[in-house]
């Protein structure tokens, strides 16, 4: 009779549990359809805000079922940059695996679009359901866990990854899970709750690359502040222990994305960063501090050139509003002042969060940030000496925000049962975090299945590649905005692309042909494409006028134009097939400087020269012997160096030296104004000097200039270089 209570009494105890997860869900997934109405409405036939990361993700799958292949299986694109193709990035796939298998998984019950989006609400639902959860593990009340959970779930980071196509960056639940895991452990100490924790991370990082980067400092982290809470040896090799098991259990649950990345090793190498870009995409004081540009209140806040500041960041908005940062420090102080009585397990979550602030944000951070004339490292400094692939390191501020929200939540519950009025403060604060957090109102959506017509042209047409104009080179949002709108249409037109939106796994000289080709007005341009075995060309003149650019005129007997519509006009390309490799060779600087979008810097440097001297509008210097010149170089490659010179008196021989001794160039230069190119030759990326020696050397410049001088050197520039003629 007694175990007969008992086990009534158990499963009246789980019925109640799963009837309040359930009731949590519910009302999780109710807020997330009001936010998301517009893009529920049409589910199927939808994505927010506009063509971007989730298009071109779905035009991948479309393209492996089109193939007969899968995300895993599908090795080459031959539908973008067309005719070589590009990798597919199965490795990329296989190592993220969650989202693409979710979507493939769903897409003959669901269709693709709506098998994506339900993946986006399902991000939402569950980031404020487990929030919610671990909040209410954590002893607080329902007021303060609802507070906690919607900040976490409904900020303005999550809405910005939602609108961008990031749907894998939209699951943040796996943090609050992992923290209730962490929770567990120390209440009840289990090897294998440990082990459930390192299968936390191994699924942050399926999820999403990035997030199992944030999910291994995040376990860091606790367990480093477990060990300092430890009160005896023994424990603290428990402790160690779990830790160890932790990282056996996601090491070996990442073996399969080891061997998926490790068959696709050429992809892998190309998503390496410069070390320039860990600088650019790190965070900004006010991403945290100020509403998203979209805020019908509090949008107004920033100037345009604040904002496009932000946005050059890479996370233009990672603000998790001034309550909770208001509540987060009252909990801090009520903390030092030790008004809360906390159990160990629990003490160990809360000082993880405190902790989590600052050093989450510190790894948010640019590379180096500049204190006064100081310039300290942050934490992408020392990672990026292991591996560039990371670079966007200002999402660790989701944990910067989780620290937040689980101190605020502490300090709210304080305020609502301390105060006779509580409730509604709590209400009051809950519905002032929700103004501060709004996003965008509404928000908006882009039909996926309005075919423009001249897309609906194009599917009646034969078979062949288009090249849309103006091109995308990374730098142009407007022709951006053309490559994914036509990446998206390709699956209704079927016809094959000479450009992708960004060719960064392409094969080089693949990259090197499209380079070559992002301007039409050239006059190589029409042939380079005929070549290339291009039939129609589009061009876009409002994202010409979009971007400031003058539309092309062109010569219809080589481009004939064929139909028109929505301000794009369809050309049949008759033109001349070119050499391409003759082509690639003659525009080898332009095709350098259109892959890397920079010029490197070479200024006079070093006492071994006088002062400035006016020429032609042109300030020359004259140089005694070994001069130096300073290269600030931000990817290494091949250059060629331009200048003009002339020696004094009598003819020289100028050699130039490279940082490692080696000899980059030996010119005769004449008493008379020459101009001079030297190179190709490789030099490396950084900060670093070129000496150039004169032989003979410096002698008297004349009677009435008694300057001892050898060469009189105009300023000189390095330019990059990238001949793909030849494969490499």
């Amino acid at each position: 009779m007694q175990i007969s209570t008992l086990t009534v009494g158990a499963v009246r105890s789980r019925t109640a549990v799963t009837a309040r997860v359930a009731l949590v869900l519910l009302t999780s997934s109710i807020v997330t359809l009001l936010w998301l109405f517009p893009l529920v409405h049409h589910m199927g036939s939808s994505v927010l805000s506009q063509p971007n990361d989730a298009t071109t993700s779905l035009r991948g799958y479309w393209l492996a079922a089109h193939e007969h292949k899968s995300p895993f299986t599908l090795r080459w694109d031959n539908y973008l940059d067309a005719p070589e193709g590009v990798s597919a990035q199965r490795g990329v796939a296989a190592a993220n695996a969650v989202q693409p298998a979710f979507v493939w998984s769903l897409r003959h019950l669901l269709g693709l679009v709506a098998a994506w989006n339900l993946f986006v609400i399902a991000g939402f639902v569950l980031s404020a359901t487990s929030t919610y959860l671990l909040l209410r593990r954590l002893g607080e009340g329902r007021l303060a866990a609802t507070f906690g959970a919607y900040v976490f779930a409904f900020n303005t980071y999550m809405f910005e990854k939602a609108t961008a196509g990031h749907a894998g960056l939209v699951q943040t639940w796996v943090f609050p899970l992992l923290v209730m895991l962490l929770l567990e452990l120390r209440r009840r100490p289990r090897a294998s709750t440990a082990a459930f924790i390192g299968l936390g991370v191994a699924l942050a990082s399926y999820l999403h690359n990035y997030y199992g980067l944030i999910a291994g400092f995040l376990v860091a982290v606790a367990y480093a502040v477990a060990l300092g809470q430890d009160r005896s040896a023994a424990e603290r090799r428990r402790t160690a222990l779990f830790f160890l098991v932790s990282i056996g259990a996601a090491a070996a649950c990442l073996v399969p994305a080891a061997i998926g990345l490790s068959l696709d090793r050429t992809t892998v190498t190309q998503y390496s960063h410069p070390t320039v870009s860990l600088q650019q995409f790190g965070s900004r004081p006010l991403a945290f501090l100020v509403p998203a540009k979209g805020n019908p209140f509090l949008g107004w806040i920033l100037s345009s050139g604040q904002r496009t500041s932000l946005e050059h960041s890479g996370e233009p908005t990672l603000f998790f509003g001034w309550t909770t940062i208001l509540l987060a420090a009252l909990a801090v102080v009520m903390l030092l002042k030790r008004r809360w009585a906390f159990d160990r397990a629990t003490r160990n979550v809360v000082v993880t969060a405190a902790l989590l602030i600052p050093l989450a944000y510190y790894m948010s951070l640019p590379r180096l940030i500049d204190i006064g004339p100081i310039s300290v490292p942050a934490g992408s400094w020392f990672l990026g000496h292991v591996t560039t692939v990371f670079r966007v390191y200002a999402r660790f501020a989701i944990l910067v925000g989780l620290g937040l929200v689980v101190l605020a939540s502490l300090a709210l519950d304080a305020v609502v049962h301390r105060f006779a009025a509580g409730r509604a403060i709590g209400a009051a604060a809950i519905a002032i975090v929700a103004a501060e957090l709004v996003f965008q109102l509404p928000i908006h959506t882009w039909s996926t299945a309005r075919v423009p017509a001249y897309d609906r042209y194009l599917a009646t047409q034969p078979r062949g590649i288009v090249a849309f104009y103006p091109a995308p080179n990374g730098s142009s949002l407007p022709a951006g905005e053309v490559a994914d709108r036509e990446l998206w249409f390709q699956t209704y037109t079927n016809q094959k692309l000479f450009f992708s939106k960004i060719v960064t796994n392409a094969e080089p000289r693949t990259a090197g042909i499209r380079d070559a080709a992002l301007s039409l007005t050239e006059p190589w341009v029409p042939g380079l494409l005929a070549a290339e075995g291009v039939k129609y060309v589009g061009v876009d003149e409002r994202a010409y006028r979009a971007s400031g650019m003058t539309i092309p005129k062109l010569d219809t007997s080589i481009l004939r134009p064929e139909f028109r519509s929505d301000g794009i006009t369809l050309f049949r390309l008759r033109a001349k097939k070119a050499d391409i490799e003759r082509t690639l060779r003659q525009h080898a600087v332009q095709i350098g400087q259109a892959m890397w979008g920079f010029q490197a810097n070479a200024n006079y440097a070093g006492p071994n020269y006088y002062g400035n001297e006016e020429r032609n509008g042109v300030f020359w210097r004259w140089m005694r012997q070994d001069g130096a010149i300073h290269i600030e170089n931000i990817n290494p490659g091949d250059h060629i160096l331009q200048f003009h010179a002339f020696s004094a008196n009598f003819a020289r021989t100028l050699t130039i030296t490279g940082p490692h001794g080696q000899t980059i160039g030996v010119v005769k230069v004449p008493t008379y104004d020459t101009g001079f190119n030297i190179g190709p030759f490789a030099l490396p990326g950084g900060s670093y000097d070129l000496t150039l020696h004169a032989d003979p050397g410096p002698a008297p410049l004349g009677a009435s200039d008694p300057r001892i001088a050898s060469i009189y050197l105009s300023p000189l520039t390095l330019l990059p270089y990238a001949d793909f003629s030849r494969v490499r």
